[in-house]
């Protein structure tokens, strides 16, 4: 946390978010308002435990009370009280009452809106509650009351004061409800909950007849129990997994809803004897408590099956506790899956467990999965998956008391099952899509919806080791390389994976030439470029036709604002003269031998007297330092040279290059001639030579785009280990295709720039 300047009271707190699945408000206050603001107050000591309105507001046995400020006019003011009821958001209801003046003095003040002594009968119902000022400001507030209503709740067998996971469910739960000194009456007056149902209803009536129905929502255990088949998620029945499926690299969360003493999770082998015992710790005041994955993942490595336990101390009753949150059991849900008709056959489905099934179309892999519930061993198919091509079915525990969270992707449990035909239930274009993947056309689509999705499946496919179709995905991208490089910033692949995928594709050995006119400039810059880079050609051709340089200046212009004017030097001469400076030399690998603290001090007093500060993609200093990554990252890039054999590759290609491009073959040796006196045999040093093949790598494959060299089988054995270079260092080989892409120009269109 941390406080900002000019908000005096106000504490900052950021929140790292990247890992959740889903975020929840557990309590509102009220935001920074520039008004003086009437402060709603609920009477917390009055909350009705375990009972909700129908909308799900929290049920109060007394009033609201409203704080006004003084006042702005520093006078007493008249303000009116309206009193509805709550119909719903978006909804309007029905004034239960004429408008009703308050008078505020000008010190300010506090207000009951629901007056215990204005009827006689009990406050019944949800409400909408609305202020409003004599300077016509409104201030309003959703409030549900049964005045004076009291609870009881009981555990049915069961000593815990929550609900714990049975061999049915749910341990059942009642509560009896009691009216204050005014009556009511409730149907029925003893709520039970049963073993299958999360909560039950009641109606509680006055004497005059208003009503009002409510729920009883009783407290229940929540288990997060991390798997390497699914993503985190909160549960409430017990799981049922394989030992080996246990993620050790998680956390164990689980949550009661009440207060518990010492609790700890136990895993026990088939025979019931304890193997390990692990103490719980809470982050946020016992909330919620957690334990490492870790201890507990390893103790069931050869248990064939199990169980995991959670053990606590209740302390209403003072008594040692123990519930079962996990089966542990080698035995698979099934042993295979067909389709025989419009019906999944499950072969020697496990009997006695509660399962659900997570269905994704293989022709349609950006398609979230449908989820159906698994009864017997032949369930029937969703409509739109009948036909729609081969199918990756997922088999999990199901849990009817919570909605669980649908993976984006399969996990490692997934199986493919075959279907004829492709996913058609979607847009046009994306069903040509999946027709192309189903192999029922030749040719992809290519549109602006449609090419992101092909990046976000490729991805998808490479994170999952999936390497079965990306060849048929990556021809399609290379068919329309100028559609797949603006595709590929508006696709869901993370920003430090993009020059990745463009060499893994393909794509960077493709011409990006295009007839669309260059009017913005992209929001990724280095992709942005290389549009405006492809767009040149045609510009320059349009340009002698006409005799003048009208149709290059706005794409020059426009080159110039994003990547700085080394590239229009690179562009006019063919040669980027950042090659000089930005490289690495005899001295930087002396500085990597050193110790820490004299290399800290070093390059401290390097940076701060150069005054090197981020720039245009092509400037010294922006050049500069996306070489200096490679000395951050030089232990795992010794690791990819060492296991690649990218220098042998580079050279082979130089070779190629000397004879037939003698200017760019002089400008590729530039940072491997800056080495010289560099002994790069030496394992610790091979990260030295990255620049050098980064640049090679991206001269050759700028080469081929515009046919001056022919595609070689060396260049395509070099994409594997090209690729971990850029995802290591992403700006180092982005800034170097830029400018192999630039230099190639200039040497191939002498006058592109005066």
């Amino acid at each position: 946390s941390f406080e900002v300047e000019g908000w005096t009271s106000w504490t900052c707190f950021r929140v790292d978010a990247r890992s959740l699945a889903s975020l929840k408000v557990n309590k509102e206050i009220r935001c920074i308002d520039p008004r003086r603001r009437v402060a709603f107050h609920h009477p917390h000591q009055a909350l009705i435990p375990h009972v909700r309105s129908t909308t799900g507001l929290p049920v109060y046995a007394e009033s609201l009370v409203a704080e006004f400020p003084p006042t702005l006019s520093g006078r007493d003011e008249t303000w009116m009280l309206s009193i509805s009821a709550f119909a719903g958001v978006g909804s309007a209801g029905d004034e239960i009452a004429d408008p009703e003046p308050l008078e505020v003095p000008a010190e300010g003040g506090v207000f009951y809106i629901f007056d215990p002594e204005a009827y006689d009968a009990p406050w019944v119902g949800e409400y909408l509650v609305r202020l409003r000022g004599p300077r016509n400001e409104s201030f309003r507030h959703e409030f549900s009351i049964v005045e004076g209503m009291t609870t009881e709740l009981e555990m049915v067998g069961a000593d815990s004061s929550f609900r714990i996971p049975t061999t049915t469910g749910l341990s059942e739960a009642t509560i009896r409800v009691r009216s204050g000194e005014k009556h009511f009456t409730a149907e029925p007056r003893l709520v039970g909950v049963g073993a299958t149902n999360p909560n039950a209803s009641f109606v509680v009536t006055t004497d005059e007849g208003d009503q009002m129905p409510l729920r009883f929502v009783p407290p229940q255990i929540a288990i997060e129990l991390p798997l390497v088949t699914e993503p985190p998620m909160w549960r409430v029945t017990r799981t049922v997994c394989r030992p080996r499926d246990l993620d050790g690299s998680g956390e164990l969360r689980i949550r009661t809803g009440v207060n518990v003493g010492d609790p700890r999770i136990s895993v026990r082998n088939h025979h019931g004897s304890p193997l390990r015992t692990i103490k719980m710790s809470t982050p946020d005041n016992g909330r919620t408590w957690v334990a490492p994955m870790k201890e507990v993942a390893a103790s069931t490595l050869v248990v064939p099956r199990g169980s995991i336990e959670f053990e606590w101390t209740e302390l209403r009753a003072d008594r040692r506790l123990s519930v079962t949150i996990a089966v542990l059991d080698k035995i698979e849900h099934c042993t295979g899956i067909t389709i025989e008709g419009n019906e999944l056959v499950f072969e020697e489905l496990a009997a006695g467990r509660k399962l659900g099934a997570w269905i994704w179309p293989t022709t349609a892999p950006w398609v979230r999965a449908v989820e159906v519930p698994v009864t017997s061993d032949r369930v029937e198919l969703p409509e739109g998956l009948v036909g729609a091509g081969s199918l990756l079915v997922q088999l999990h525990t199901a849990d009817p008391f919570t909605t669980l969270l649908t993976p984006l992707s399969p996990g490692t449990t997934a199986v493919t099952v075959e279907q004829e035909g492709y996913y058609a239930n979607q847009a046009e274009e994306f069903a040509q899509l999946s027709a192309f993947f189903g192999g029922a056309v030749e040719e992809p689509p290519v549109s602006e919806a449609v090419v992101p999705a092909l990046w976000d499946v490729s991805h998808i496919w490479s994170e999952q080791g999936n390497t079965e179709h990306l060849p048929v995905v990556h021809t399609a991208l290379r068919a329309h390389p100028a559609a797949a490089l603006k595709g590929l910033s508006a696709s869901l692949v993370p920003a430090h994976a993009l020059p990745g995928k463009v060499i893994s594709s393909g794509l960077a050995a493709s011409a990006f030439a295009t007839d669309t006119p260059a009017t913005e400039i992209h929001r990724t810059a280095w992709i942005g470029t290389l549009q405006l880079l492809g767009a040149l050609p045609g510009a320059f051709k349009e340009a002698e036709e006409v005799g003048n340089r009208t149709p290059l200046l706005p794409i020059l212009s426009q080159l110039e604002e994003v990547a700085g004017k080394n590239i229009l030097s690179a562009l006019a001469t063919g040669r980027d003269s950042t090659l000089d400076s930005a490289c690495v030399d005899q001295s930087t690998v002396a500085i990597a031998s050193m110790n820490e603290a004299q290399q800290a001090a070093l390059l401290e007093m390097f940076f701060s007297s150069a005054d090197i500060v981020p720039g245009p993609l092509m400037a010294d200093n922006t050049r500069l330092m996306a070489v200096f990554e490679t000395f951050k990252k030089r232990e795992q890039l010794n690791a990819v040279l060492q296991s690649e054999g990218l220098m042998k590759t580079a050279v082979d290609l130089l070779r190629a290059m000397r004879g037939t491009q003698r200017q760019l073959y002089s400008s590729a040796r530039i940072r491997f001639d800056k080495l010289d006196g560099v002994d790069t045999d030496k394992p610790e040093n091979m990260w030295a030579l990255t620049p050098v093949v980064s640049l090679v790598f991206a001269l050759c494959s700028r080469l081929h785009a515009h046919d001056l060299i022919g595609k070689t089988r060396t260049l395509d054995r070099a994409s594997g280990g090209w690729g971990r270079i850029a995802d290591l260092v992403p700006d180092l080989v982005t800034g170097d295709l830029i400018s192999a892409e630039a230099m190639v120009l200039g040497v191939t269109n002498p006058g592109l720039v005066d």
